[in-house]
């Protein structure tokens, strides 16, 4: 993961691969803006015209340039007054690095305060009156959730391949089932990686789908009477992750949690082999990544 950490009041981390911020925008956005309702979305998800250097607000940085800009050319010696006059600050320029494309610009800033004192008074240059009034906090949209989750506790393959409906799909199976969704995350993962295949590809064992079921599997489950419908069926994914839950719950019955993994993989007969035990291992790791994650989802 490619983080950039802003300079500018070291505000949030950013993700320069999925082109977002890492953490919720400390500044709420405004009811008449949909695109502000997004408080990952870095400059109005339009990085090409517009820039966010301090990670809180875009449009704050943008009207201080414009104010200073305005001020150096009607009145020049105010710049110096503005900021010397009570001591607590001084001019200066900084130069805010575009981290996306490199480019840089100057704008002029008061350095160590945000207000200033003029003829000995208290100055009502801040960024809160920049801001100007805070509408109420619009919480983030679950899929803006999903992405900062996954990328703050995922594991590789689920920061490569899964998707938030993909989630949504094992989410529901393991809601039907009564399993952990971090279980059925981590056998999913186990299996092929977290992928949403519109393909169902059989292994060399008779493997069918994401689950990556079995004969025995899913003989199973339709002695039981609990194989859905279309589990093998390219076009319903969703019905072969819950087969999957479904059998992982049926040996949840018979098994602990710490062999379960093991006899998915190689069934009772072949859950001592080192495949079996390396599979349960791995299901362990993962299992406890994704439960940091499923926590952080809600």
């Amino acid at each position: 993961m490619n983080l950039e950490f802003f300079h500018d009041e070291l505000a949030r981390y950013y993700d320069s691969r999925t082109g977002t911020f890492c953490s919720a925008d400390p500044l709420a956005g405004s009811p008449d803006d949909p695109q502000s309702w997004n408080r990952y979305a870095y400059g109005r998800n339009d990085p090409i015209d517009i820039t966010d250097p301090s990670g809180k607000s875009w449009w704050s940085s943008l009207l201080i340039d414009i104010g200073v800009a305005v001020a150096a050319y009607f009145a020049p010696e105010a710049i110096p007054a503005l900021a010397g006059a009570g001591g607590g600050a001084t001019a200066g320029t900084a130069t805010m690095t575009i981290l996306e494309t490199g480019q840089s610009s100057t704008a002029y800033y008061l350095w160590g305060a945000e207000s200033a004192a003029i003829g000995g008074g208290t100055a009502a240059i801040t960024q809160q009156a920049m801001k100007g009034p805070q509408a109420p906090q619009q919480p983030p949209t679950p899929q803006a959730r999903f992405i900062h989750c996954n990328n703050q506790y995922g594991t590789p393959n689920s920061q490569g391949n899964l998707t938030y409906q993909g989630y949504q799909y094992a989410a529901q199976a393991a809601q039907n089932a009564h399993i952990p969704l971090s279980n059925e995350l981590s056998l999913w993962d186990n299996e092929n990686a977290l992928k949403l295949t519109t393909s169902v590809p059989v292994g060399p064992s008779g493997e069918i789908g994401p689950m990556q079921l079995t004969p025995p599997a899913y003989n199973t489950l339709s002695q039981l009477g609990q194989l859905p419908s279309g589990w093998n069926n390219p076009a319903n994914p969703e019905a072969n992750l819950l087969a999957g839950a479904r059998m992982f719950a049926h040996i949840l019955k018979s098994q602990s949690l710490s062999n379960a993994a093991a006899v998915y993989n190689g069934g009772t007969g072949g859950m001592n082999s080192s495949a079996a035990r390396n599979y349960q291992k791995n299901f362990n790791s993962k299992n406890a990544q994704f439960q940091k994650m499923v926590n952080c989802m809600h």
